[in-house]
């Protein structure tokens, strides 16, 4: 998260490093679900598999266009503005074009409650966490 917020933090001086910094975020959240993948088992194996789908859904889209692509349409539901996308938030979206790459993967699916867009991978992401969460809350039963 650190790296995510680093570019608008600083005076701006961070902000020619945003995409760098941006797909080190991502690669440490996928890399940190790959590792714990592999000693899981059960629920909590299918949780961070989810969480890690998610992950990589939202870096092979953003990866390519130098930040999250935001479509016209959701931002219209929610009632923002092109404006909105390109200055601010954490500096990571783009507003989505005809040379946006992976566009369906982009933040496509509006929230208007939350005012924001969510993109597949967000959700997919946010179930695998949630998964991973409950899975480690609720206690396990001791087999006598």
């Amino acid at each position: 998260m650190a790296l995510q917020v680093a570019p608008g933090f600083a005076g701006g001086r961070l902000l020619p490093y945003r995409h760098l910094l941006l797909v080190a975020s991502g690669a440490l959240l996928a890399g940190w679900f790959a590792a714990n993948l592999r000693s899981a088992s059960g629920l909590l194996r299918w949780a961070l598999g989810a969480a890690l789908l998610g992950a990589a859904m939202n870096l092979a889209v953003m990866v390519p266009n130098g930040g999250m692509p935001v479509s016209r349409a959701a931002m219209a539901v929610i009632g923002g503005s092109e404006g909105d996308v390109n200055h601010g938030n954490l500096y990571k979206h783009r507003l989505a074009g005809k040379g946006t790459v992976l566009a369906p993967l982009g933040d496509v699916i509006p929230v208007p409650p939350l005012n924001m867009a969510a993109s597949p991978g967000d959700l997919i992401l946010l179930v695998g966490i949630l998964g991973t969460v409950l899975t480690l809350a609720v206690p396990r039963r001791r087999l006598a």
